[in-house]
C-alpha cells in the first residue's frame, strides 16, 4: 500500500504527525506530490526528512521547489514571494555566503521530475496538463472546456495536490471526501485524486491531510498535530507573514 502526501510547506510538526500515522498503517511506499518547502517555518528539516524520496524518484516538483531553484515567483502573491525569498536563504544561505549543503540541495530540488509513474498510476503536483502550476479547483467543474482539456491529457488515473483541497475529480464532477465517506474505489473511469495538504489544508479542517492507496481503493486520512507550535514559529519570523500562521489554525 502507498501513502501519498503533498504540500508539506515547511510544517515539520504536521509532517512528523503524518509520518507517525503512516507508520501505523500497512504502508510500504510513500510518494510526495511536491511543495515540501514554502510558506512554513522549517523548510530545511522537512527537506531532510523527505530527501530519501527525492533520491528514489518518489517525489515530484512542486511550484515552490520550482520557484526556489529557478528563481521564478512572478505568479506568486506578495506574501508567498517573501516566504520564497526567506526559504531560499534557509536552504542555500545568503548571497555571497552559501550554505555548505547549498549545491547538493539545489541539485536535489532542481532535478525533481514534474511527473512520476508508479505501477500504472501517475503523480503530479498541479495537473496532467501543467504539472507544476495549474490549479484544478472544485469550482472548475463548471468550466467544461478546461476540464475536458485536462482529462484529454489523462489516460486513466492520477494523483495531484497544489490546491490543498482533498477530493476526487471525474469527468462527471467533483466529490469531497465527506461525499465519499473518505473512500474512493477506482475503476475504469478517468479520475484525478487530490490528497489535500499536510502542512496547510484549505478546506476548513486544520488537521493534516493525506491519502493511502492499495491499487484499488483510496482512503482519505486526517491527522491532528500541534498547530500552535507551527503558528508560533511563523509569528517569530519577521519575513513570514502572520497570516500564514493564522490560516493553518482554521484550515484556510
Amino acid at each position: 500500500m502507498k501513502a501519498i502526501i503533498s504540500d508539506v510547506h515547511g510544517n515539520l510538526a504536521a509532517l512528523e504527525a503524518v509520518l507517525e500515522d503512516i507508520d501505523s498503517k500497512d504502508v510500504d511506499e510513500i510518494v510526495c506530490l511536491g511543495d515540501v518547502v514554502g510558506y512554513g517555518p522549517e523548510p530545511v528539516a522537512c527537506l531532510e526528512k523527505l530527501s530519501y524520496l527525492m533520491d528514489g524518484v518518489r517525489c515530484v516538483m512542486g511550484n515552490h521547489e520550482e520557484a526556489v531553484t529557478a528563481g521564478s515567483a512572478d505568479s506568486f502573491t506578495s506574501r508567498a514571494k517573501r516566504a520564497i525569498e526567506w526559504t531560499k536563504v534557509q536552504l542555500f544561505g545568503p548571497e555571497g555566503n552559501p550554505h555548505p549543503d547549498a549545491q547538493a540541495r539545489m541539485e536535489l530540488l532542481s532535478t525533481l521530475p514534474t511527473i512520476v509513474e508508479r505501477d500504472g498510476t501517475f503523480y503530479v503536483h498541479g495537473s496532467p496538463r501543467n504539472h507544476t502550476r495549474e490549479y484544478i479547483t472544485p469550482r472548475d467543474v463548471r468550466n467544461k472546456s478546461k476540464m475536458k482539456a485536462i482529462f484529454d491529457q489523462l489516460e486513466t488515473f492520477c494523483f495531484a495536490g497544489h490546491t490543498h483541497i482533498a477530493g476526487v475529480f471525474t469527468e462527471e464532477g467533483f466529490s469531497t471526501p465527506a461525499d465519499l465517506m473518505n473512500i474512493y474505489l477506482t475503476g475504469t473511469e478517468k479520475a484525478i485524486v487530490n490528497v489535500g495538504s499536510v502542512g496547510q489544508p484549505r478546506d476548513g479542517n486544520p488537521k493534516a491531510s493525506y491519502a493511502t492507496f492499495d491499487g484499488d481503493t483510496v482512503i482519505f486520512r486526517r491527522v491532528d498535530y500541534d498547530v500552535n507550535r507551527t503558528a508560533d514559529l511563523i509569528y517569530s519570523i519577521s519575513e513570514l507573514d502572520r497570516s500564514l500562521g493564522d490560516r493553518i489554525k482554521v484550515g484556510r
